[in-house]
């Protein structure tokens, strides 16, 4: 089982037009996450338009802000300690009943 970093890198949008690769502390978890380590990770035009600033007042809620969404990884599950998987539901309330 491998150990969880203390630091990850990311595409941290510093200003308009600022975009830096940074080392950021892991995230904590909070009850109901799981953490997935990121193999790679791509930044989309939208991702481009809000480090130029086309949704400034909107989003990013504030800066720094951390970008990327477009991303591929693996399970960690020596974090887990519980993961129930959701079936078909007709809800959100009847999925989260589950």
């Amino acid at each position: 089982m491998s150990s969880v970093p203390k630091t990850m890198h990311a595409a941290v949008t510093r200003a308009w037009n600022d975009i830096r690769i940074e080392e950021v502390p892991v995230p904590e978890l909070d009850p109901g996450e799981v953490l997935l380590r990121v193999g790679a990770c791509g930044i989309c035009g939208t991702d481009l338009k809000i480090v130029s600033g086309v949704y400034a007042g909107s989003w990013p809620p504030a800066l720094p802000f951390i970008q990327g969404h477009e991303w591929g990884g693996a399970f960690q599950p020596q974090l887990v300690l519980r993961l129930r998987a959701l079936t078909r539901a007709s809800s959100c309330s009847q999925a989260m009943a589950r």
